[in-house]
């Protein structure tokens, strides 16, 4: 029995052995299968060609005279004189990256590459992953998002010498970071908002809450129709669109020209709240133009 155990540890030795001379002698390193990983005798830039892309890591592919010749013609050279195989097989050396350290190695990426106004709440784990000894990269791709949606796929990809050697799909749970208007103190039923009584503060949430003013442009000249604490958002159903300009009365009027802005006096040709279009006749043109109302005797041109 003990002579019978010997000889099947004798045996795996001398394959293992073998695979390992075998690997080392035909493995490399980089992201390209070059000529000077098949041929042993070849020497300046012919050696540089790229003969085809690397076998996954840790994996071999089977690289024929045929092709090795093509790629040396292809690039100008000539293959006289080289001792090139009629078949080598080549493997690319390759590490294994726990579930662990690969995870948390993605999701340091995702949220590095997370769009504005989005948070990363949770990342799909991946399992184990095999990747080249000489180094690699992660890119994620994220989709276009237009809208928010709670859960969006993401593609990471790893590379080698910018070639693809894995590609994963991966889930995520997202959150929306959002700036929005608050009550700088506390605001008695009656008031009409101006800039002095708000503050921005940004929220991180699951959905936005569709009675919540999230615009502060749409918050400025409206009226309070209940009193607000100090810190609370301020609720749609509490605010009540007033004018803020009048008919026949001033209005500053501000214009923009290019990264130069322009401020004038006009004349409100009819009554406007914030947002509302209004017409106003300018005092030094004398003529007529189109604005927006952004707040208490102040408009601005329209484009």
């Amino acid at each position: 029995m003990n002579c019978f155990k010997s000889i099947i540890s004798l045996s795996a030795l001398l394959i293992a052995t073998a695979f390992n001379s075998a690997a080392s002698a035909n493995s490399f390193t980089g992201g390209f299968v070059t000529v000077g990983d098949i041929v042993k005798n070849c020497s300046g830039d012919v050696c540089d060609i790229t003969v085809t892309k690397s076998p996954m890591p840790g994996r071999s592919i089977t690289i024929h005279r045929n092709r090795v010749v093509h790629a040396i013609k292809s690039s100008g050279f000539e293959t006289s004189g080289l001792k090139i195989p009629k078949v080598k097989k080549v493997s690319l050396k390759g590490i294994v990256i726990s579930s662990k350290v690969i995870s948390q190695e993605i999701e340091d990426k995702v949220t590095e590459t997370v769009p504005e106004g989005i948070v990363l709440e949770k990342l799909a784990k991946t399992g184990a992953v095999t990747v080249p000894a000489s180094g690699y990269s992660i890119e994620v791709i994220w989709p276009d998002i237009n809208s928010f949606s709670r859960h969006v796929a993401v593609i990471v990809e790893f590379k080698s010498d910018d070639n693809i050697f894995l590609t994963q799909r991966l889930m995520t749970t997202l959150k929306q970071s959002i700036t929005i208007p608050v009550a700088s103190g506390n605001l008695e039923a009656g008031k009409i908002i101006t800039a002095d009584d708000l503050v921005l503060t940004t929220i991180i949430t699951n959905a936005l809450d569709t009675s919540t003013a999230y615009d502060v442009n749409l918050v400025l000249g409206t009226k309070l129709l209940e009193n607000v604490k100090s810190g609370e958002s301020l609720k749609k159903q509490k605010l009540q669109k007033v004018p803020v300009v009048f008919k026949s009365q001033p209005v500053t009027v501000e214009s923009n020209f290019g990264s130069v802005r322009v401020t004038m006096r006009a004349l409100s040709r009819m009554d406007g709240c914030v947002g509302d279009k209004i017409r106003v006749m300018s005092g030094s043109a004398d003529k007529m133009i189109w604005a927006e109302v952004t707040g208490p005797g102040s408009a601005r041109v329209l484009e």
